[in-house]
């Protein structure tokens, strides 16, 4: 009996087309993150005009560059053309949309007119400890295994979402009330949150990926619902447009103090089982 041999594939436009979709998105990814990085730079007169407007164009863009970093991903495996080409591509086009852009747009708010050490060296940090991040996650998805539900420090992409949040949050009318008169404390403000984001990006606590769902849990409705109860305090305090920004601030600074909770009590670990990191 003879070997069947497998005939060639050929590819069809509508296949090549299919094809260049996750690259066309992550294209986009990068030009909106540079287009951020534009705007910011050419329409700097506007943050003093009006700051609110700056700050929601800012976040808008910022928000499409989010939006094309989770399709790019999502239509290449459910068209099954995921290649290592394209996870290279993506890690550099979130460096310049999530690393780059942010520090810009804060350096142009607030570190152009006293640029200080200590801003020099917190945006320099968070830019390396992306680089960093990214390169950490590009060594472990070239390794073959199961898929992992939780990431290994805080993603870039977790922090695209808090400055998203922060910037719409800002737009809300909230920019003008904060930067006037307050210029130190939200320089200082800034400072912190960008070595703080620097240093969960390279750290090992187990992020969980929003594109996975919960483990189901006996604990887990009390929990949503202490979270529910603690969101509408801050929001009946502080006004709704917080909303905005409270579910990135749980998701960023609250893994940390759930793993700190679960080292000092360890035998009630299982209240937090839908947190657990998977065996």
């Amino acid at each position: 009996m003879g070997v069947k041999q497998s005939l060639p594939v050929i590819e069809t436009p509508k296949h090549k087309l299919a094809s260049a979709l996750p690259t066309l998105l992550t294209f986009g990814n990068l030009a909106f993150g540079f287009l951020v990085i534009w705007m910011a730079l050419s329409r700097r007169d506007q943050f003093f005009e009006d700051s609110g407007k700056f700050f929601t164009m800012l976040g808008l863009l910022l928000m499409v560059a989010c939006l094309c970093d989770f399709l790019d991903g999502f239509v290449a495996r459910k068209l099954n053309t995921t290649s290592p080409l394209g996870l290279e591509l993506d890690s550099l086009a979130d460096l310049v949309s999530f690393g780059v852009a942010p520090v810009v747009v804060f350096y142009v708010c607030l570190f152009d007119e006293k640029p200080g050490v200590f801003s020099f060296v917190a945006c320099l940090g968070y830019i390396l400890a992306g680089a960093f991040r990214l390169a950490r996650f590009n060594n472990s998805a070239s390794t073959p295994g199961k898929p992992n539900s939780h990431f290994e420090g805080l993603p870039i992409t977790g922090a695209s979402i808090f400055w998203v949040a922060l910037l719409l949050f800002l737009g809300r009318g909230r920019g003008n009330i904060l930067f006037e008169g307050h210029e130190t404390g939200m320089r200082r403000f800034a400072i912190f949150v960008f070595a703080a984001l620097g240093l969960l990006m390279i750290s090992r606590f187990p992020y969980r990926s929003l594109k996975t769902p919960l483990n189901k849990s006996r604990h887990i409705k009390r929990e949503l619902v202490l979270l529910g109860l603690l969101g509408g305090l801050v929001i009946a305090r502080f006004g709704l447009e917080t909303a905005i920004i409270l579910v990135p601030i749980l998701y960023i600074f609250g893994t940390p103090l759930v793993n700190f909770w679960k080292k000092l009590h360890p035998k009630e670990n299982k209240d937090l089982d839908f947190l657990k990191r998977p065996e």
